[in-house]
């Protein structure tokens, strides 16, 4: 909403019109937006924000080659098409997490996951980084009592349980390991803790027990032009992924063509140095990535939260 304020604050003569839908992050909902943005709004470009909703529209948005900006990854392994990933790509950051985690905890490490088909994808990335036998635990998404796979897991003795969760059921389930007793047991997180630290605030009071866990870090640095323009017009300081939603709408509107193959052409070549930093596109149309493996507490310190 802040790029477009500022994009009809710049033009004369404004033609973008913006209309936004709430997914609920549920997959029916977010079909149902869809059709009625492109069969009754008749959008030209959709940017979107759930994998959940790119799972169930994927297909669809192919037939009819409409530029889509993606921010989370896609349930299925990318292909060069329509559909473009602003925020950037996570495969090679659970492969590299797999890896560290090897050299700590060549034994001795336990894994939860979301049963879910965009981290399906992460696990069976992470696995192969970590290379060694593991055991798993799997976690239906809509499973509130976690306490029987944890009480299972704690009997093993882990040195390491490594989380691939959305951040709510991922919260749910640091609480209750700490609730269990498993407070001497180290954990270790993907990017999905980075985007999701509320979450795990709300839930645990605060995040003393998790300074000492992992994370893999996707290093984005929001510019400070954005922070301040986003500051004056709503008052408080930008949420985890409001710079990719503002780049998003720019490189929609910097690219813009009426032939939408070549809108499209032109949304996979270009670059842009946005709020979130550069973004630069694969072959496949994800952004290339940049990331680090950190502490939580060093997380906490680079983005100044309060804990």
């Amino acid at each position: 909403m802040l790029a477009f304020d500022q994009y009809k604050e710049s033009n004369r003569f404004p033609k973008v019109k913006l209309y936004i839908e709430d997914d609920g992050f549920n997959a029916l909902k977010g079909l149902s937006s869809y059709r009625k943005l492109t069969e009754v709004e008749g959008v030209q470009a959709f940017p979107n924000g759930t994998s959940t909703t790119i799972g169930a529209i994927s297909n669809l948005v192919r037939k009819r080659d409409l530029p889509v900006i993606q921010l989370g990854e896609e349930t299925e392994d990318p292909i060069n098409d329509n559909i473009l990933q602003i925020s950037p790509g996570g495969i090679e950051l659970e492969r590299a997490l797999g890896r560290y985690l090897l050299n700590k905890y060549p034994e001795d490490l336990v894994l939860f996951y979301t049963v879910n088909s965009t981290m399906l994808r992460f696990v069976d990335a992470f696995t192969s980084g970590y290379g060694h036998p593991l055991s798993s635990y799997q976690m239906d998404s809509a499973l509130q009592d976690l306490r029987p796979l944890i009480i299972k897991a704690l009997k093993q003795k882990p040195a390491c349980i490594v989380i691939l969760s959305f951040p709510a059921q991922g919260a749910l389930l640091v609480k209750n390991i700490r609730d269990l007793g498993g407070k001497d047991i180290r954990l270790a997180f993907d990017a999905n803790l980075q985007t999701g630290l509320a979450d795990y605030q709300r839930l645990l009071g605060n995040l003393e027990f998790l300074n000492e866990a992992t994370v893999a870090v996707l290093k984005l640095e929001t510019s400070a032009d954005f922070k301040k323009a986003y500051f004056e017009k709503y008052g408080e300081s930008p949420g985890v992924t409001a710079d990719l939603g503002y780049d998003a709408f720019n490189l929609l509107v910097d690219t813009y063509d009426p032939k939408v193959l070549s809108w499209l052409s032109k949304l996979k070549k270009g670059s842009l140095k946005g709020a979130s930093g550069a973004v630069v596109f694969d072959s496949v149309g994800i952004r290339k990535p940049e990331f680090d493996i950190a502490t939580v507490a060093d997380l906490l310190r680079q983005n100044q939260i309060d804990q």
